[in-house]
């Protein structure tokens, strides 16, 4: 996803910053499937940088 550019996501996936953090953000689905991230340092300038730190089901949170 690029800065300034909106983007349509399907229909049940909810993005928010996780409790207790100051930046880790969990994507999360209607199916069951849950991801935790932190948005890095840009990599390419004018691009978002993703750091994934788990993926898998509901139970990867603490």
């Amino acid at each position: 996803m690029e800065e300034g550019r909106r983007t349509a996501f399907r229909k049940g996936l909810r993005v928010k910053k996780l409790r207790g953090t100051s930046d880790v953000y969990e994507m999360s689905s209607d199916s069951d499937g849950r991801a935790t991230f932190a948005v890095g340092d840009p990599i390419q300038e004018g691009k978002f940088h993703i750091v994934w730190l788990d993926i898998g089901g509901h139970d990867i949170l603490p």
